[in-house]
C-alpha cells in the first residue's frame, strides 16, 4: 500500500536553498508546487512553480 504524489498540490514556505531544492524534487514527482516567501525574488524559483503574493 502506498500513495501517489503525481497531481497533488504541495506548498513551499520559504524559497531559500532548501525550499528551492524541495520544490524541484516535488516537480520531479509531478506535483503542482505553490511557493510563498516574504522576500519576492523571481530568480530563486523554478519556472514551473507558481508564486503566491506576500
Amino acid at each position: 500500500m502506498g500513495f501517489d504524489l503525481h497531481g497533488k498540490t504541495v506548498g513551499v514556505i520559504g524559497t531559500g536553498k532548501i525550499g528551492q531544492a524541495f520544490a524541484n524534487i516535488m516537480l520531479g514527482f509531478g506535483c503542482n508546487v505553490i511557493a510563498y516567501d516574504v522576500v519576492h525574488n523571481d530568480q530563486c524559483i523554478h519556472p514551473g512553480v507558481s508564486r503566491q503574493p506576500a
